[in-house]
């Protein structure tokens, strides 16, 4: 994840709205579909550790955490 956010900057010309892959400090592929995309970079780099997310400057959505809530 560190090395995603070092790359940030150079990553948002050519990959913004897409998902890429890193891997040792460089992009090892990208793509639009996470599911079909992650697939494709473990088949070709191997199942190896590799960091997929979607490169964007703008901050993830707020995530919901259902909690209990005794009556």
């Amino acid at each position: 994840m560190a090395a995603f956010r070092r790359l940030l900057p150079t990553l948002l010309g050519p990959y913004r709205g897409k998902y890429a892959a890193i891997h040792e400090e460089r992009v090892v592929g990208s793509g639009d579909d996470l599911l079909s995309f992650a697939l494709a970079a473990y088949k070709e780099s191997g199942y190896q550790p590799i960091f997929v997310d979607r490169v964007t400057d703008e901050p993830p959505p707020p995530a919901r955490i259902p909690h209990f809530n005794p009556v």
